[in-house]
């Protein structure tokens, strides 16, 4: 597979970091293949990426224009954030993030598990720059997430209907519960019989992008007239939730895919998955030092709610937000027309019922009194 790599370090003065970024635009356009450029640019993006009281360098906009035109973005990175400093001490000292390792869309296919650590400077003003390749990492089950592009299949609304209205036997939270899981196989098949995952892999990058500021600025100017500038944006972020290699318990980095799966499980089991012997009891006395509950305060959380008050705040919530981890979007209830209000309330005031008396310190002489229970 053939590949560029170009190496740089930029100048100290204006005209010369200029001519860099020529350059750089360039080559671009006699380079049709897989291109990492990394080393010192001498410049940053962002102005979180320097730090300290004798710096005021703004971020650098030509660079900035050098990247989105050349379509190239940070590779995956990991280690030292402010990559330079100027070995001075208190308030003399500066941080920056000047060494980057930036891809084009050609490299995010090419090397999808590709990845780059900013080590510990030691003696250096910068910090040395390690790119690493991994073998093709288990992603695991992919989570739900409901699409409203879904609703223009034929026979949606006959489909989701008929699954909904399918009877249900146990309590109303239950029911909601269970019709919502029930639901994801229906959709499912929608999905694989009307769109494909390029489709939804769009869509999801569009969404993405106009929630940040990023998609103020730059999808305005590069978005339409560009889908591997899409492309490359989704990538980057799936590349960034993908962890390829950790320290276990044992001290030992480790980047096989069942490697760090099993550190991960191994840690939070030895931190939740143990159970302790003679735990002594809460003692009451210690309990009521602290603040308690006013009945003022009781009575706000003891306050009854409304059907029309539940379903205000489920609506409130942005359309491709979901309120669980269940993946509906409060557009999917909105579209369907499934009304959850009333289960709802039934299922919040059989909480209440049940749990106040037990939680809710009583009142006793016009003040907090001790925890029932």
């Amino acid at each position: 597979m053939r590949f560029y790599i170009t190496f740089v370090c930029g100048y100290n003065d204006e005209v010369g970091i200029g001519s860099l970024w020529q350059e750089i635009v360039d080559s671009a356009s006699n380079i049709d293949e897989a291109w990492m450029i990394l080393g010192d640019f001498n410049e940053i993006l962002y102005s979180k990426e320097r730090v300290g009281n004798k710096t005021n360098k703004k971020p650098s906009e030509r660079f900035r224009y050098c990247l989105l035109h050349c379509q190239m973005e940070d590779l995956k990175y990991s280690g030292c954030f402010y990559t330079w400093n100027n070995k001075q001490q208190a308030e003399d000292r500066v941080c920056s993030k000047i060494d980057r390792a930036v891809v084009n869309p050609k490299w995010a296919d090419a090397f999808p598990n590709s990845k780059v650590v900013f080590l510990p400077k030691g003696a250096f003003d910068h910090c040395p720059i390690l790119v690493s390749f991994y073998q093709d990492t288990c992603k695991g089950h992919k989570p739900f997430w409901y699409y409203k592009m879904w609703r223009d299949a034929k026979n949606f609304g006959v489909l989701v209907k008929s699954s909904w209205e399918e009877a249900l036997s146990g309590t109303p939270m239950y029911k909601v519960v269970k019709k919502l899981k029930r639901l994801k196989g229906v959709l499912l098949d929608i999905n694989r019989k009307g769109f494909n995952d390029i489709q939804v892999a769009e869509l999801q990058a569009k969404q993405i992008m106009l929630e940040s500021q990023k998609a103020k600025t730059n999808w305005v100017q590069f978005g339409d007239e560009n889908t591997a500038f899409f492309h490359t944006s989704l990538k980057t972020r799936m590349a960034h939730n993908i962890i390829n290699s950790i320290k276990n318990g044992r001290g030992l980095w480790v980047d096989n895919s069942e490697d760090v799966k099993d550190a991960f499980l191994d840690y939070y089991q030895e931190l939740l998955g143990t159970t302790m012997t003679n735990m002594l009891n809460v003692i009451k006395a210690i309990v009521e030092m602290a603040p308690l509950l006013s009945a003022h305060h009781i009575g706000i959380l003891q306050t009854e709610f409304t059907q029309q008050e539940v379903k205000g705040i489920f609506y409130a919530i942005p359309g491709m937000k979901v309120s669980g981890p269940d993946g509906y979007g409060s557009f999917f209830f909105r579209i369907t027309g499934i009304k959850l209000a009333r289960k709802f309330v039934i299922s919040l005031k059989r909480i209440k019922y049940y749990c106040y008396p037990h939680f809710l310190p009583w009142v006793r002489d016009g003040g907090p009194g001790p925890l029932t229970g």
